[in-house]
């Protein structure tokens, strides 16, 4: 499916994830190989802060999203209550913070992005109108780029 350019940079982000899950997983093989002592410290302040400055801020602007859809499907819509569980789970992982978590979060992450892809961007694509199309480009700019200049204020 040709993705919609108001769908970009939410696009955009799922490609900095998923080389982050790659990461996650070339990183959790050295430490189990036991390569360097300390690398698990250092490997885990490097995630803990993409997952504060590039994970969170996602989840918040893919939930102002699902606010956009739910209007048009409800609450219980089976779509939108799976990507608020994942939003839940994807924290908690990273919260915990252990290898294992981190390498399960991977897992789950990747797995988040390909339902995103292939069911919740095409229903959006269809769904949304043109005005909340355009809403949702700039709901997206502000919650993943807080330093973005906005134009005239």
């Amino acid at each position: 499916m040709k993705r919609e350019g108001f769908l970009e940079p939410l696009a955009t982000a799922h490609h900095d994830a998923l080389m982050v899950c790659r990461l996650i997983q070339q990183e959790a093989e050295k430490i189990q190989d036991n390569v360097e002592g300390n690398i698990q410290d250092q490997f885990s302040v490097k995630i803990a802060n993409y997952l504060q400055s590039g994970l969170e801020p996602h989840l918040q602007a893919e939930e102002k999203l699902l606010e956009r859809l739910a209007p048009h499907c409800g609450d219980k819509d089976a779509d939108i209550r799976r990507m608020r569980s994942d939003h839940r789970r994807l924290r908690n992982l990273a919260r915990e913070g252990s290898l294992e978590a981190l390498v399960r979060l991977s897992q789950e992450l990747h797995d988040h992005i390909h339902f995103e892809k292939t069911r919740l961007f095409p229903r959006l694509k269809k769904t949304l109108t043109p005005a909340e199309k355009r809403g949702v480009v700039t709901e997206s700019v502000q919650t993943l780029f807080p330093s973005f200049p906005r134009g005239r204020e």
